[in-house]
């Protein structure tokens, strides 16, 4: 069985753009699963509405970074979150550890179809691409993939897309989960108690008085 090059879809599909992408989905699924706090009641709808949003926000910072903002921008097409590498859309959706698809990423949308028709060099024209965040429960990150879907919604390829060597890198702790430093308390010496003097000074009984 041959594995499925996507570059030969679109540049914009080779490791150079998709590994910086996925370094980046992967660190917020990570820190998403670590920093999850079950004993407030945090669960699995927790855990996917965070990644979700950290996403958004990770993805649109790595857009206006100057090492990435020639070839990636971000944004929403029809109502949906959307990057774009080289100008070629990508959806990114978070897929259950059994697989599958939700069912608003499945259809290829208007936007998307018309971003894709308006790259003279795509081929196989008709389909629709997407970042998978393949996690078990809890957001725990198994692994990214990149996804094609045809028309109908059915997948036809797929493949894992390479990390970085460093993206396991380990996760810093939160700031409220950090000890704080116990210093021993100050130790003041107790005052000296000052009593008034009940002798007062006067003449030696012994000493002879002196003439005048």
């Amino acid at each position: 069985m041959l594995i499925w090059d996507p570059s030969s879809i679109h540049r914009a599909l080779s490791s150079e753009f998709l590994t910086p992408i996925a370094d980046r989905l992967w660190r917020v699924q990570r820190k998403v699963s670590k920093h999850l706090q079950l004993h407030e009641g945090d669960n699995d709808w927790v855990a996917g509405c965070t990644a979700y949003q950290r996403r958004v926000y990770a993805l649109t910072l790595m857009a206006r970074d100057d090492a990435f903002r020639d070839w990636l921008s971000v944004g929403f097409i029809d109502g949906q979150f959307c990057i774009k590498v080289l100008g070629f859309p990508i959806r990114i959706y978070r897929a259950p550890e059994e697989g599958g698809i939700p069912d608003k990423y499945m259809t290829p949308s208007r936007g998307e179809l018309t971003l894709l028709g308006a790259l003279p060099e795509v081929t196989g024209l008709g389909h629709a691409y997407r970042l998978e965040v393949v996690a078990k429960t809890l957001a725990r990150p198994l692994n990214i993939r990149l996804v094609e879907l045809n028309e109908f919604g059915a997948i036809t390829n797929f493949v894992t897309v390479p990390r970085s060597r460093d993206v396991d890198a380990p996760i810093a702790r939160p700031v409220n989960d950090v000890q704080p430093i116990r210093r021993k308390p100050t130790v003041f010496p107790p005052r000296p108690a000052v009593g008034p003097n009940e002798r007062k000074q006067r003449p030696d009984d012994n000493e002879k008085e002196k003439p005048a």
